[in-house]
């Protein structure tokens, strides 16, 4: 049974009420109508720069796998074996020329192609059409400079150049900071920790800086003792920004 939410009211601008953080009914509301709606990012092609190559992450709480195939296609795969559901790949990254599932032995391309099917004399003739077992595809994927979005419905609810209005200019202002207009993600590793409430907590981290002088303030004598930043950093102006479509920037 769903449940209306007056969010406006449950998100103040003075306060916000806990249930958005740790209420299964809103979580389920924001995947729905975020996460399965929309445009997602999934990778950087140079964490898949050579053909093989494959990332695992999630669009919401969908696994997915990200690929690039043999003739440096970018993929975007579910993470189950149409089979029995099982995860094909349970590795985060690596190079492979196939994904064999490892309950029943299905294969499958870098594209989800179904490749092959474990003693299929088992099947009765016609009874396996294989162009119709393959892993289930994102609909769309698309790129912006070396940013792979996708999403799972075949017309998303706006386009991805509308989705980026807002912050292309920053997005291309901070890749011309490389001499080459590109830059290389993953290699300098990844932290990984559990908190109790959802993805909202991690996100905010991001793009709200009221927080820094309380929480990191230990971070920020360090920097002023041994990096040279001003001590009067509480002073600078900043100010967060709304860019619409659920992208925001802090800007110093």
């Amino acid at each position: 049974m769903s449940v209306e939410r007056d969010y406006d009211d449950l998100a103040r601008i003075d306060r916000t009420h806990v249930s958005l953080y740790n209420d299964q009914g809103v979580y389920s509301d924001e995947m729905e109508r975020i996460f399965y709606r929309s445009w997602i990012y999934v990778a950087h092609e140079s964490e898949i720069p050579n053909p093989g190559d494959y990332k695992t992450t999630f669009m919401g709480d969908v696994p997915v796998i990200v690929t690039r195939g043999e003739n440096n296609e970018i993929n975007v795969v579910i993470n189950r074996c149409t089979h029995r559901g099982v995860a094909v790949c349970p590795l985060e990254k690596g190079n492979t020329p196939s994904f064999v599932c490892q309950y029943h032995g299905w294969e499958y391309g870098m594209d989800g192609e179904l490749l092959a099917v474990s003693m299929p004399r088992g099947y009765n003739e016609g009874e396996l059409d294989y162009k119709s077992l393959g892993l289930v595809s994102a609909k769309k994927v698309e790129s912006y400079r070396g940013i792979i979005f996708a999403s799972l419905l075949s017309v998303p609810d706006i386009s991805l150049d509308e989705k980026l209005r807002g912050v292309k200019e920053y997005i291309d202002m901070y890749m011309d900071f490389s001499p080459v207009g590109e830059i290389i993600v993953g290699n300098s590793g990844v932290n990984k920790h559990h908190y109790h409430a959802n993805w909202k907590i991690q996100t905010e981290g991001s793009v709200e800086g009221y927080h820094a002088p309380v929480t990191h303030s230990t971070a920020f004598d360090v920097m002023i003792r041994k990096m040279g930043m001003p001590p009067n950093y509480q002073g600078y102006d900043t100010k967060g920004m709304d860019c619409g479509y659920g992208n925001n920037l802090l800007e110093v």
